[in-house]
């Protein structure tokens, strides 16, 4: 939990940057970023500001910059997620992750482009069976709808609900 919400203030991204800070120093260090023996003292020890070891000089001072940036008890000197993709680290991954997706796409675009209109599944089973769960129920429920051969054709998941708005029989 950033200081800032500890001491009560509204929540906003920038919190979250800091627990990405967190994060950061901890894979950098391998150690925690605050110690403490019990949750209100940890949360003291947050609000009192960022007593950090020194990060391994074998780190980029880029790295461990930003690393100081995003633990900043100051939000306005955290830098956002959009400046924090800037960083040309993020920036050569981002273009790594780009040319994956792409080649990971290219069948799904070669079908989209092609002049046929046939639908291939993906998966296919000679059963349906569909469960949810929420309402008190902790464990997931068989929901029983599929009888004497039907089967899900769809079935949609939004946020805290699921539909099934195809069923085949």
């Amino acid at each position: 939990m950033s200081p800032e919400l500890i001491k009560g203030e509204r929540y906003s991204f920038k919190s979250d940057i800091w627990a990405v800070g967190c994060v950061l120093y901890e894979l950098l260090t391998l150690k925690r970023t605050f110690d403490a023996s019990n949750p209100l003292r940890l949360a003291a020890r947050i609000v009192e500001g960022i007593k950090m070891g020194e990060i391994d000089t074998r780190y980029s001072e880029t790295i461990r910059s930003l690393a100081h940036q995003l633990l900043s008890d100051d939000t306005d000197n955290r830098p956002e997620a959009k400046d924090i993709l800037l960083y040309p680290i993020f920036i050569s991954l981002g273009k790594d992750m780009e040319r994956k997706v792409w080649e990971l796409n290219a069948t799904t675009r070669k079908t989209r482009m092609s002049v046929t209109t046939d639908t291939v599944p993906v998966v296919t089973s000679k059963t349906s069976e569909v469960y949810y769960w929420g309402g008190g129920k902790q464990n997931p429920q068989k929901l029983d709808v599929f009888h004497g051969g039907s089967s899900a054709l769809q079935v949609g998941i939004h946020l805290d609900r699921m539909f099934l708005p195809a069923i085949e029989y």
